[in-house]
């Protein structure tokens, strides 16, 4: 998922995007775009023991008769074949997966990428980071203090929400991410505007 959003196409609009917020502004915009963001063995296991659990019930409400082998056997391979399957379906993890606990996930990861990549580090604490997570099909957009104290904050939310909003979804397109990443140089120019001396400190490629 996360390659076929970061194809070359991809990857070339939202480099862009990052160069125009950049060149307009102080911002030091980094994109990041994750497969997933948490564990969803969870996930595995619940649908297993349902599979096992309605397979045990099958057999002993059937008309059939079954051997005391097969019933001790069939809810297991069942339960197994179903979590083992579960494991390589993201529709599936994240159906069985409650809507707070993916949200939990993508800001948990966003906030340590933001320190882990260097976001936190900007000499004018200018850094924005837009964090990506496919499966969970979250976005989360973090800024640091140099931003959030330069740009009124219901102005900045409604950024945000934008920005959220076309990385989400079922099929997000990376271009229409790049117009409403790009359009933040409307946003931050006028208080946060690129300062003679200013240098790329953070790689502008989305990873």
């Amino acid at each position: 998922m996360a390659r076929a959003f970061l194809d070359d196409r991809g990857k070339e609009a939202l480099r862009r995007a990052v160069r125009a917020v950049e060149e307009r502004s102080a911002a030091e915009v980094v994109i990041l775009v994750r497969e997933r963001s948490g564990p969803y063995l969870h996930a595995s296991l619940l649908s297993g023991a349902i599979a096992a659990y309605l397979t045990l019930w099958f057999q002993l409400f059937s008309p059939w008769e079954y051997s005391l082998l097969l019933i001790q056997l069939a809810p297991a391979v069942a339960g197994t074949a179903i979590g083992l399957l579960t494991s390589v379906l993201p529709d599936l993890q994240r159906l069985l997966t409650p809507g707070h606990i993916r949200e939990s996930y993508v800001r948990t990861k966003a906030r340590a990428a933001f320190h882990d990549h260097g976001v936190a580090d900007t000499r004018g604490r200018t850094g924005i980071l837009v964090y990506v997570s496919r499966l969970e099909r979250e976005a989360e957009v973090l800024a640091d203090r140099g931003v959030r104290d330069a740009v009124e904050a219901q102005a900045w939310e409604k950024a945000a929400r934008a920005i959220r909003s076309a990385a989400g979804g079922r099929r997000p397109d990376a271009a229409a991410l790049a117009i409403t990443i790009a359009s933040l140089g409307d946003l931050l120019q006028p208080v946060l505007p690129r300062q003679a001396g200013d240098v790329n400190e953070l790689a502008d490629e989305p990873a």
